[in-house]
């Protein structure tokens, strides 16, 4: 039997995705063009279902007896692209995703800076704990976590090379900060056969990101899969009822080619170092190769060389070859921080949930409540150089891991894991080179609230 007419056919290509704050959970909010999010075809799916509640009843068969529709599932998956707005200082098009999955979003201003140090800065800008830095130190820029802020006086970490000038530039950009206070939800509005004779409209409320994984892979874009759960949905042969942006005109996504990718491990100074050497109390876990990089508290400011050579007598003391210091007293602090050769890495933020469950309400749950949280993260070294990530997966001794993403205002997005402690190592040799792929969980850094830092500039 042939249909008498295709007109019901609905193009995939023509699918529109909306999502927007609702100003109560689970009531349905108008959305509008500038809240369209600029969606990939991969990754998209739907969960509209009801659990199947069975009423077997003992008879003289095997056959499978009726079922009655219980509580209702409700949720859909997509993916975007890692790319900013193309305006330094403008929040990208998945803000509201974004801010939905850390809890909060502060939108900084750029300013000059002054009373300048390796570790801190006074903007006349604006900033925030919990957001990065993008400081202009010389003839570029360095990104850096904000650790503290007080009327605009501004600590940071990891120490820049060396202090940035007075009336030099900083960003504080639009950051993504954690929290563990309830996230407002959305509403999310798929329109099907955008422009078609047979529109289809698909309304989800009380929406939550429950789910956020960020996927990096050499020579292609960064992008983040999201998994949204929700109370309720309701289906309609309705047309969009606003002109669609030109989102095929956004800012390209940076390719991962050329990223600062780095890990940071904690030493003391044991003696006041000699020109040209200095002896490190290190974890003994740890292995120092030449060509990280060392960075010592030599009072007011750290001072950075690149290690030129590594004496280590089988202790947990190592003498590191590098360009001359400053005096250094001992016991000041030291920290090693080496770059890392990772074909790809996946980070990904998840949430426990509990469901509120409610006999009156239509679809079954009142609300939904997040009652944890986990960040990890596993990627790859292709450079292998030493068995860091093995030992150090037995070790107290964590890492702190920062990537940045682009180099164009308008156009960077910077990540930092301050605490990540290793729990597994992958060895494999799948293309010939051996890979040590390790994996583990960002754990708080102070007072909670802190194990992920996300950023736009």
């Amino acid at each position: 039997m042939a249909y008498a007419s295709n007109s019901g056919l609905t193009l995939s290509k023509s699918t529109v995705f909306a999502a927007k704050a609702e100003t109560a959970e689970g009531t349905p909010a108008t959305d509008a063009a500038g809240d369209v999010m600029a969606i990939t075809p991969e990754n998209i799916g739907f969960t509209l279902g009801r659990d199947p509640i069975a009423t077997d009843v003992l008879l003289a068969t095997l056959s499978k007896q009726a079922t009655v529709p219980g509580m209702y599932q409700v949720g859909c998956t997509c993916q975007t692209l890692i790319r900013g707005s193309g305006t330094q200082g403008t929040a990208p098009r998945d803000a509201p995703l974004l801010k939905n999955a850390f809890g909060d979003q502060f939108d900084g201003a750029a300013g000059t800076i002054s009373s300048p140090s390796t570790t801190a800065l006074t903007t006349s800008g604006t900033a925030t704990e919990g957001g990065h830095l993008r400081i202009e130190v010389g003839a570029a820029y360095q990104i850096r976590r904000c650790l503290t802020e007080a009327t605009k006086a501004c600590t940071f970490w990891p120490p820049v090379n060396s202090a940035p000038g007075t009336s030099d530039a900083v960003q504080s950009g639009n950051a993504f900060l954690l929290t563990t206070a309830d996230r407002p939800t959305l509403t999310g509005v798929w329109y099907f056969g955008v422009g078609s004779t047979s529109p289809k409209k698909l309304v989800l409320t009380g929406l939550r990101v429950t789910a956020m994984e960020i996927a990096l892979e050499t020579g292609k874009p960064g992008v983040i899969n999201w998994t949204l759960e929700g109370l309720g949905y309701a289906v309609s042969y309705t047309a969009i009822s606003y002109t669609v942006p030109n989102l095929g005109a956004l800012e390209a996504p940076p390719i991962c080619l050329g990223l600062s990718q780095t890990d940071m491990w904690a030493g003391t100074q044991d003696a006041t170092s000699a020109v040209g050497a200095v002896v490190l109390n290190t974890d003994a876990a740890l292995s120092v190769a030449v060509g990280d990089r060392l960075y010592i508290d030599v009072g007011a400011n750290y001072e950075s060389q690149t290690i030129t050579s590594v004496a280590d007598s089988g202790t947990t003391q190592i003498t590191l070859g590098h360009s001359n210091f400053s005096a250094v007293s001992s016991g000041s602090p030291a920290y090693i921080m080496r770059d890392y050769c990772a074909p790809a890495a996946t980070l990904a933020l998840n949430y426990g949930k509990v469901d509120a469950t409610c006999m009156n309400a239509t679809y079954g749950k009142e609300a939904t409540r997040a009652i944890s949280r986990e960040v990890t993260l596993e990627y790859g070294d292709k450079r292998f150089i030493d068995w860091d990530d093995v030992n150090l997966r037995d070790s107290p001794m964590f890492s702190e891991v920062s990537v940045a993403l682009g180099s164009e205002e308008g156009n960077i997005a910077a990540l930092s894991l301050p605490r990540w402690w290793r729990t597994d190592v992958a060895l494999d040799h799948g293309d010939g080179l051996m890979n040590a792929a390790p994996s583990g969980f960002g754990g708080m850094e102070g007072s909670g609230d802190d194990e992920l830092w996300m950023t736009y500039f």
